[in-house]
């Protein structure tokens, strides 16, 4: 597992799509807006995200609330549940996770969420926690 690091990471136009559901769905999700975009036309700026809005150890997981997103170069329209929005510059802590999705809450969060109590760091509830899926 890597080290975690604050970043900051710049301001980020995309085309997300909002939905209410288990976390291990997003992956699907993020296929269909794949396929929507490039229906489209228009062009992918960067790897698929997840913007992740619940803990699902506290809230149900057919509850949750999450979007998928791509970040897209030019201005492009959203239609129908597929908007367009800026994601603001931004401090966050990283880290990289490696391995199964199954086990990023027990390793990769846990670590993480640590680490910006150990350092001093706050996290905002109610911010979302954002995934970017590299392919390496």
């Amino acid at each position: 597992m890597s080290e975690v690091k604050i970043v900051q990471v710049p301001k980020v136009q995309i085309l997300s799509h909002s939905h209410i559901g288990p976390y291990d769905e997003a992956s699907s999700h993020l296929d269909e807006l794949y396929q929507w975009i490039m229906r489209k036309g228009y062009a992918i700026a960067g790897a698929g995200m997840g913007l992740y809005l619940d803990d699902p150890t506290k809230v149900d997981p057919v509850k949750c609330r999450y979007e998928v997103c791509y970040p897209v170069l030019e201005t492009c329209d959203g239609g129908g549940e597929v908007i367009r929005k800026v994601l603001p510059v931004q401090e966050v802590a990283v880290m990289d996770h490696q391995g199964a999705l199954g086990n990023i809450m027990s390793l990769t969060y846990a670590a993480i969420f640590t680490w910006i109590g150990q350092n001093g760091y706050i996290y905002e509830p109610g911010e979302p926690l954002r995934e970017v899926y590299k392919v390496s």
